[in-house]
């Protein structure tokens, strides 16, 4: 099998119309069919010896036998989009079900609490599987304890255009080391990017908006409710459990979960999140 490349161009026909003359010079208005093109690529070399063949045997050309090729399939993605729902709730179930064989193996028990199963949703079907480390360096408006609004916004577009390439509901971006440099008033530092491809699974919503940055020894000593309580955090709605997402610098980010009745009581807030165990400011 080959695997060179070979582009065709096609050509579908819209409905139009255009003023022409009539036999007495009047004007007039007539259904035309402007024509849209499409390129067409083949990586295997078989097909297209396939429809050059069939193209001399029928005296058409490629582009007119590949419409026709693509007006026999219309019917079967037809189907498939009537079944692309059923497909997805198959789907869905499928990874229900492997997600509660997956806890009750580790555990080798059939009890699994709240916290354990959307932990696991979280690291299979919310959280994109994408790694992005970041070396970064900005000689901006910052400073050691504050982030700079320059620094913000660089982060932001960047984490925008993350988003937009890979099709992603949210982003994170956690700074792993930050450094300030007081002489040449410039920040340096190493950093992770979590991409969310989607934030809702089986009644479920997780919150990356509502992410809080907390003392791991904290947690361990009070508990995540006891912790919320002496900071003074009254969250917007009910939260089902706490999920830890990421560990860094002593801290855990912590990300709440909802059901997804409870949506409409949540802070609406930016898609891009910048985490910053560094500086005063945790979050922004």
């Amino acid at each position: 099998m080959s695997n060179s490349v070979t582009n065709f161009e096609m050509s579908s026909v819209l409905p139009g119309k255009k003023p022409c003359q009539g036999k007495n010079n009047e004007s007039q208005v007539v259904q035309t069919t402007p024509i849209k093109k499409h390129s067409v690529t083949f990586k295997n070399q078989s097909s297209l010896g396939v429809i050059d063949h069939y193209a001399r045997l029928t005296n058409k050309s490629h582009s007119s036998v590949i419409a026709e090729v693509v007006d026999l399939a219309i019917p079967i993605l037809e189907k498939c989009n009537r079944h692309n729902w059923s497909i997805n709730e198959i789907k869905n179930d499928l990874l229900k079900f492997s997600i509660k064989e997956s806890i009750n193996r580790s555990r080798g028990k059939t009890e699994v609490t709240l916290e354990e199963y959307c932990s696991l949703i979280w690291k299979t079907n919310i959280m994109s599987p994408l790694k992005i480390p970041i070396a970064d360096y900005f000689q901006l408006n910052a400073n050691d304890e504050f982030m700079g609004k320059d620094e913000k916004t660089v982060i932001r577009e960047r984490l925008s255009s993350l988003r937009e390439n890979y099709d992603m509901e949210k982003a994170i971006y956690i700074y792993n080391q930050r450094h300030f440099d007081v002489k040449h008033q410039s920040v340096s530092g190493y950093s992770n990017i979590i991409l969310i491809h989607r934030t809702t699974f089986e009644g479920y919503y997780f919150d990356a908006g509502q992410a809080l940055l907390l003392s791991t020894s904290q947690l361990i000593i009070f508990g995540i409710n006891e912790v919320l309580r002496r900071k003074g955090i009254v969250m917007p709605y009910p939260v089902v459990c706490w999920i830890d997402i990421y560990h860094v610098n002593e801290m855990v980010v912590m990300l709440p979960v909802l059901r997804k009745t409870d949506v409409s009581n949540r802070v609406n807030v930016p898609d891009d999140i910048i985490i910053n165990p560094y500086s005063q400011e945790s979050r922004t």
